[in-house]
C-alpha cells in the first residue's frame, strides 16, 4: 500500500495493516519518507552486525558492485538503441559507459567511486537525450532540487525512481538488512543509505521505460495520471527481481559471498 500526498489513513487501519503484515509506505511528493514497521518484527541481528562489519572490511567492494550494476545497464540500454538504429555515436558511448564499468574494479576509494560513476552517467544521459523526441523538452537529466519547471520526461524519472526506492526498501526489510547501513552512499541520519544503493542498478530499467513511453506515446507522458499508471507498472514488474537482489546481497553480507549486480535485460 502506498500512502500518496492528500491520501489520509486512521489508527485503526494502521494498526490492521501491521496485523496482517501489509506494507505500508508513506510518499508524500512521491519519495518514501516512512514505512509502517509492526511492533513485533524482530530484526536479525547477526545479519545486522555482518552488515556493519562490512562497512568497514568491504565497503569499497560493495560500492563498485552498485555502481557497476548502473553503468552496465546503462551501457545496455545504449548498446540496445544502437543495434537498432545502427548508430555509430550511440555504440560508442556505450562503449565509454562500460569502460567506466570495468575502470571501477582499480577504485580505491568510496569517494573515486563516485566521480567514475558520475564521469560515466555524464556521457549516458548526453546520450540519452537524443533518443528521446525534442518536443518533449528533456535538454539533460534534472534533480528533485533542480530549480525552475520539469518537462514531462524527467517528471517521469523522478516518479520512477521513487517507486523503486519504494520496492527497494520493501525488498530489503524482507531479506533482513538494515536500509540505514549503506556502502556507496553515506550513511547518514534519516536516509535509508543500502536503499539508495540497491536502487541504482535498477533505475536504468525506469529510463528505457520512460524512453519506450515518449518514443511510443508521447501523450501518455503528458497526462500526470496516465504518467503515474505506467511508472506504478514499472516499478511493480521489477518487484520479484528487486527481491531476489535483495537475498542475494544479504547473502553476500552474511556468508563472505561476492555480489553480482543485476542485469537489464
Amino acid at each position: 500500500m502506498v500512502a500518496v500526498p492528500g491520501a489520509a489513513l486512521s489508527a485503526k487501519a494502521l494498526a490492521k495493516a501491521a496485523e496482517f503484515g501489509i506494507d505500508v509506505v508513506l510518499m508524500p511528493g512521491w519519495r518514501p519518507v516512512a514505512r509502517l514497521v509492526p511492533a513485533r518484527y524482530a530484526p536479525p541481528v547477526e545479519l545486522w552486525v555482518r552488515q556493519a562489519a562490512a562497512y568497514v572490511k568491504r565497503r569499497v567492494e560493495l560500492a563498485r558492485r552498485f555502481a557497476q550494476g548502473k553503468l552496465e545497464n546503462q551501457s545496455a540500454l545504449l548498446r540496445h538503441y544502437a543495434k537498432m538504429h545502427r548508430d555509430a555515436k550511440l555504440a560508442k558511448a556505450a562503449e565509454e559507459v562500460l569502460g567506466y564499468a570495468r575502470a571501477l574494479n582499480a577504485a580505491s576509494s568510496v569517494a573515486e567511486v563516485r566521480q567514475m560513476e558520475a564521469a560515466g552517467a555524464r556521457i549516458y544521459w548526453r546520450a540519452y537525450k537524443t533518443l528521446v523526441p525534442p518536443h518533449l523538452g528533456f535538454k539533460k537529466r534534472l534533480k528533485r532540487y533542480d530549480p525552475g519547471p520539469v518537462d514531462p520526461v524527467n517528471a517521469a524519472l523522478n516518479l520512477g525512481y521513487g517507486l523503486l526506492k519504494k520496492e527497494c526498501w520493501r525488498a530489503l526489510h524482507l531479506a533482513g538488512l538494515n536500509p540505514h547501513i549503506g556502502y556507496l552512499h553515506k550513511p547518514r541520519r534519516a536516509q535509508p543509505a543500502l536503499v539508495y544503493d540497491l536502487v541504482e542498478e535498477f533505475r536504468p530499467a525506469v529510463d528505457k521505460a520512460v524512453l519506450a513511453l515518449a518514443r511510443r506515446a508521447p501523450s501518455a507522458l503528458l497526462d500526470p495520471a496516465k504518467r503515474l499508471e505506467e511508472m506504478v507498472k514499472t516499478a511493480a514488474a521489477l518487484r520479484e527481481d528487486i527481491q531476489r537482489q535483495a537475498r542475494s546481497l544479504a547473502a553476500a553480507i552474511r556468508d563472505g559471498l561476492g555480489y553480482v549486480p543485476w542485469s537489464l535485460k
